[in-house]
């Protein structure tokens, strides 16, 4: 099948890297390359899924045909992200204007025990649910960027893990609206405890956002 060897050509993939993306033996693609073998319906499904096309595609396309159809994907992607986008904008921006209003207590060095125990206790309640809708936000970009399939990518093309998931924060962190108002929820709740010298509080504070967030919070 010499489209499928074009395509691999073009992605600047080896028969075996593809064929760990695919998820199907190397000797599979040489076959079907070759056409020594047809491939089945599921491998086939692998192979374009790998490389970022549509079966159709796969079998009978021509390179404007790709080039189209990669747009499309592309509109998808955008269109995807601008929904998520909208869909998390009004608990960020609630993140905000609750940080608003206990942000100058430690501007202007007014913060009382009373105003850092409320904030304190607020986030330890109400921020468990914000983490969950946090990290559903990221799993929602990562499904509209297909970052799973970059990270596949990147790792079989010898880039090393640490290196993959930093690239990989920076597309999540790119495009959310939460990672900001989140990271400012958490760095006020500690710097108000602080502030009253509540140690307890402030410890609380942190232990919870390495909980929900690790690295990220």
């Amino acid at each position: 099948m010499n489209r499928l060897k074009r395509l691999r050509i073009r992605r600047g993939l080896s028969q075996v890297k593809l064929a760990a993306l695919a998820d199907v033996n190397p000797a599979t693609v040489n076959q079907v390359e070759g056409g020594v073998r047809q491939a089945s319906p599921a491998t086939l499904r692998k192979l374009a899924d790998a490389l970022d096309v549509s079966v159709s595609a796969l079998l009978d396309g021509d390179l404007e045909e790709e080039s189209h159809e990669r747009e499309g994907r592309a509109a998808y992607r955008e269109r995807k992200l601008r929904e998520i986008r909208e869909k998390y904008r009004p608990y960020a921006e609630a993140l905000h204007y609750y940080c608003d209003d206990y942000g100058g207590l430690v501007r202007d060095g007014t913060a009382e025990p009373p105003n850092a125990a409320q904030f304190v206790r607020t986030l330890l309640t109400v921020g468990r649910g914000m983490g969950r809708v946090y990290r559903d936000e990221l799993e929602d970009i990562a499904d509209a960027l297909g970052l799973a399939r970059y990270a596949g990518e990147r790792i079989v093309a010898g880039e090393p893990r640490e290196e993959v998931e930093a690239g990989i924060d920076a597309q999540l962190f790119e495009h959310s609206e939460m990672h900001a108002a989140i990271q400012r929820y958490f760095e006020l709740g500690e710097s108000l405890a602080d502030t009253v010298g509540d140690v307890e509080g402030a410890k609380a504070v942190r232990d919870t956002s390495r909980r929900l967030f690790g690295a990220a919070a």
